[in-house]
């Protein structure tokens, strides 16, 4: 089994700065940047790749204009379009200013108009497709907002969204609840003394109960499970979601160290990556891991030779980086490498009666928001409902589920530079779903009824259970779900088989 910190042989070979990346659900990969070129083939701040690191043929789009240009967010959206935001003022050699987005196939979408008069950090999507935008800028698709804003699915401003910040807005985050988390360089928050850090209702009202009073900038956010916050600048420590601070939790960088990018996994680790050569008292180059608790991994120690700004894991646990760096665990790597992961990534999809759960473990990433959907042919979607966190995972419950076609799970996850990229993982399920049944008791008699399974369904009873059981079929097989008995002794019992 290899160690933590081993490095795969994912190497794309680019020229320059990878400050995102992002994972489509079918494991190729988006990355932005400062770059223009992937292994000799020109890629203008923006490319993709397959996920042994080749460039994707076809994929041509790419970012131009502006002082120093480049991509330092990237957002996937489940239709499979890509928003793109950083420092540029062309797309596709089309005016667009800081921000667009792209169709599946990487062409501009001409139905998205926005803009920025400076440059963006991060971008998150909400629930309801539209984006929170942070960064250095007084207009937001032509409307005035000071560095923070939420835009519409067509790209306008939402009119009733405009709290502000009298700083550079670096990093956003969104917890169960819906409420936002901002962190950057600014004093003052939605009109209030807010120093780096502070927290907005949905509709963008300061919470006057988060007030943790943050020292120094902010460069990242995460929020756990738990909807307490990683907060890093300078430190990195932990936040309880009623804004006290957990005195376990907090970690020093080193002098001049700050985090860039963190991500968590599924069982409560934390990659970090960012620029320092200390993590607490530990020596870590640019990057470490902590445990749950807060005390750093004394396993992965890999190491890089620049600064670690990207950081996202993969489905199966991989570590994808990206940064300034062209040595990565002691082996060349030009700005971009992966780190294997020992550790199984453990989930699974189930469904119990109306109640589904995706249930999360090991080295997976954790998501921050889930959706349950179904579908008969498994490009058309109809969604179910979002997912409710339990321990372990989340679930969907009390929900009618087709009894054909297919289900699946989508979670979002958060990473990259500023933890201001998104993109969704995805698990599935196809039926026929576990055969459940039901007996309920009317009168002298009983009422079977089952969900799941294959028809043609064949009812059987049986007078005891204990080895050998004598099954014996109650009529023909039947495409119904229910049948009724006039008459049930209390040494009779029952079963449904399907196809």
């Amino acid at each position: 089994m290899p160690e933590a910190q081993e490095v795969d042989d994912f190497d794309p070979g680019f020229n320059d700065r990878v400050m995102s990346t992002a994972v489509l659900t079918d494991g190729r990969i988006l990355a932005g940047g400062e770059f223009t070129e992937i292994s000799g083939s020109t890629s203008r701040r923006l490319g993709l790749v397959d996920e042994h690191g080749n460039v994707v043929p076809g994929f041509t789009t790419g970012v131009s204009e502006g002082s120093n240009p480049g991509i330092t967010s990237l957002t996937l959206q489940s239709d499979g379009r890509m928003v793109i935001a950083g420092n540029f003022w062309k797309v596709a050699g089309r005016d667009q200013a800081n921000i667009a987005r792209l169709n599946a196939d990487g062409t501009l979408d001409p139905s998205f108009r926005s803009g920025t008069d400076g440059y963006i950090n991060p971008i998150v999507l909400e629930a309801d497709g539209t984006l929170l935008v942070g960064g250095y800028f007084n207009m937001l698709a032509g409307q005035p907002r000071s560095n923070l804003g939420r835009i519409l699915a067509n790209g306008s401003a939402d009119s009733a969204f405009n709290p502000g910040a009298d700083g550079n807005v670096r990093t956003l985050a969104v917890d169960s609840m819906g409420r936002i988390l901002v962190g950057g360089g600014f004093q003052h928050l939605a009109g209030s003394p807010r120093r780096f850090l502070g927290r907005l209702s949905p509709q963008g009202v300061l919470d006057p109960s988060f007030n943790p009073g943050q020292e120094s900038e902010v460069s990242v956010l995460a929020v756990l499970p738990d909807d307490s916050v990683l907060v890093g600048g300078t430190t990195l420590r932990r936040v309880r979601s009623d804004g006290t601070t957990d005195p376990d939790f907090n970690l020093s960088l080193g002098p001049s160290g700050v985090a860039m990018s963190v991500c968590v996994q599924a069982n409560g680790a934390v990659v970090v990556g960012g620029r320092f050569n200390r993590l607490g008292t530990h020596v870590r180059n640019f990057l470490g891991r902590l445990t749950p608790e807060g005390t750093v991994d004394a396993g992965f120690n890999p190491g890089a030779n620049g600064g670690v700004l990207s950081v996202a894991l993969q489905q199966n646990g991989s570590v994808l980086l990206g940064g300034e760096f062209q040595m990565l665990g002691g082996k060349p790597r030009r700005y971009a490498g992966r780190l294997s992961n020992p550790e199984a990534a453990e989930e699974s999809l189930e469904m119990k009666g109306r109640t589904l759960r995706w249930l999360r473990g090991g080295s997976c990433p954790e998501v921050w928001r889930t959706t349950f959907e179904h579908s008969n042919d498994g490009t058309s979607w109809r969604r179910l409902g979002a997912g409710v966190r339990i321990r372990g995972g989340w679930e969907l419950a009390d929900v009618s589920i087709p009894e054909s076609g297919m289900v699946r799970a989508l979670g979002q996850v958060a990473g990259g530079l500023f933890n201001g990229s998104g993109w969704f993982l995805e698990s599935r399920r196809s039926a026929p779903w576990p055969l459940r049944l039901r007996v309920t008791r009317i009168g002298n008699g009983a009422r079977l009824s089952w969900t799941g399974g294959q028809a043609p369904f064949q009812v059987q009873q049986a007078t005891h259970l204990t080895e050998p059981i004598a099954w014996r079929d109650m009529g023909r097989s039947t495409s119904d779900r229910l049948i009724s008995i006039p008459t049930v002794s209390t040494d009779q019992y029952f079963r449904v088989k399907g196809r």
